[in-house]
């Protein structure tokens, strides 16, 4: 069954579709979830609601072809996530208009595989995390993050660099120490 077909059974209610569709795309909406939040039963919770919310509007989902469901459940699972986060009060972000520095400088994530970006971006602070994931991986803007997380661009710039600046000095160090493993 292709993926065209798959939403229209579940549409139509079908249980096992709905089951394939989990199937198809659970690791990857976990992926995004844990980008997030460190804790694993909170991002699998975050999962799970994010495919409980994407059947719910699923009348209201319009199937555009290969990559419009994994676009739509990201979508969801980030959302999810920043609902998740702001309701904790886990994003702890302050405007300090003066710490808005472009950094020129080369940058060492450039050179740090996935699994050691992911490791170190475990390490950082809810917020900076926030900044990196919507800036870095989903590549929104800093006026869309401040929009969405109702902070100003200038406090958005200012945790994306104070990210990259702390992801720096973790690696630096593990590397001066010899260490494989961050966090």
């Amino acid at each position: 069954m292709n993926e065209e077909q798959l939403i229209h059974h579940c549409k139509s209610g079908k249980r096992l579709a709905q089951k394939q569709l989990f199937e198809l795309y659970a690791n990857g909406v976990m992926v995004i979830c844990f980008r997030y939040v460190k804790d694993r039963v909170d991002a699998e919770e975050l999962m799970l609601n994010s495919f409980t919310q994407f059947f719910k509007k699923m009348d209201f989902f319009n199937y555009r072809g290969a990559g419009s469901v994994s676009a739509y459940l990201k979508k969801i699972a980030i959302n999810e996530s920043l609902q998740f986060l702001r309701s904790k009060k886990s994003i702890y972000l302050h405007s300090e208009l003066t710490d808005v520095v472009e950094d020129n400088s080369e940058d060492s994530l450039d050179k740090m595989s996935a699994k050691e970006i992911m490791d170190c971006l475990m390490t950082l602070p809810d917020g900076y995390r926030t900044i990196f994931n919507l800036y870095v991986l989903e590549s929104w803007t800093h006026e869309e993050i401040a929009q969405s997380l109702q902070i100003s661009t200038g406090t958005s710039k200012s945790q994306l660099s104070k990210a990259r600046k702390m992801m720096q000095k973790i690696l630096t160090e593990n590397k001066r120490y010899g260490t494989e493993k961050l966090g």
